[in-house]
């Protein structure tokens, strides 16, 4: 008798207990759904969205789609979904909702917010951001693939009928090439590099030199006219000794005035030899080493 009791006892606490469990859950569910807000938002296409799918703001989740129901709207029927989100997330009027559809990842909705400092209220709509099909857009840009090659293929076929010829001129060209590249590194070789600068060292000290027997020159010419002025003032004087000392004196300098007729004669002669030769090397340095042969040539019957 007493353990009978004792069983009904404990069958009848553990009812009592299940049921006080079952009561704690319903309130924490009720007061779970409580702390959550509705929002609405209206999509001509639903690309993968179903209850339950996860709804994050500015990529952080918030909450949950509640339900998708049809709507009639301006461009035809969409469909009206009911966005979950955490009571402590207040949204900004011009925030947008779009949907995030990858190809290996799960569909969500996200809601980028806005910078407005109004807020929707508890129950009305965020504008909707239509995404496009990723599927459909892989398959356009495919098809589009296809349309390009299939309008070169003609560009292709012609290319490939030509592409013999077309070997042969590249082997041609770059054979070509190759011969210019081997004619200009004989060209410009250390020895005839060496050369040119040699040569160019000594058209430089010519002309040093040519400038600073100009300047002797000059010294002498002033000179000269001293002498003469001199020899004229002597003349004035009507002296015997000094008229015959004059005309020594007119003999000596007919002899040199004759002598520095030739030597600047030569010298003009030599300085423009010397600027047509540094003319030729700065426009071709390649004459020093083809001057020898070209002369050979022209002594040639």
């Amino acid at each position: 008798m007493k353990d009978e009791r004792r069983n009904y006892l404990l069958a009848g606490g553990f009812v009592v207990a299940m049921a006080a469990a079952l009561l704690i859950w319903v309130s924490l569910l009720s007061d779970w759904a409580g702390s959550a807000d509705s929002y609405f938002v209206v999509y001509q296409r639903v690309h993968g969205l179903e209850e339950g799918t996860k709804v994050s703001f500015d990529g952080y989740p918030v909450g949950h789609i509640d339900r998708i129901t049809r709507a009639d709207t301006e461009d035809g029927s969409g469909f009206r979904v009911e966005l979950s989100i955490d009571r402590n997330w207040r949204v900004p009027d011009d925030s947008r909702a779009r949907v995030l559809q990858g190809l290996f990842s799960r569909v969500a909705v996200d809601i980028r917010s806005g910078r407005s400092k109004h807020f929707i209220p508890s129950g009305g709509t965020i504008t909707a951001e239509e995404s496009s099909d990723v599927f459909a857009d892989v398959q356009s840009v495919a098809r589009k693939f296809d349309a390009a090659l299939e309008e070169l293929r003609p560009v292709i076929d012609k290319a490939a009928e030509g592409g013999p010829e077309i070997l042969e001129n590249l082997r041609s060209l770059t054979a070509d090439l190759d011969r210019a590249s081997d004619q200009l590194a004989a060209l410009l070789s250390t020895e005839n590099a060496d050369r040119v600068g040699r040569t160019l060292a000594n058209v430089e000290a010519s002309s040093t030199h040519l400038a600073e027997l100009t300047r002797s020159l000059e010294v002498t010419r002033a000179g000269l006219d001293g002498v003469l002025a001199r020899i004229g003032e002597l003349v004035d004087e009507e002296s015997g000794d000094v008229s015959e000392a004059v005309r020594d004196l007119n003999h000596s300098l007919a002899a040199v005035a004759r002598h520095i007729d030739a030597i600047a004669a030569d010298l003009e002669r030599s300085s423009r030899n010397l600027a047509e030769f540094t003319r030729q090397v700065r426009e071709d340095p390649g004459v020093i080493v083809r001057g020898r042969e070209r002369a050979g040539d022209g002594a040639q019957p």
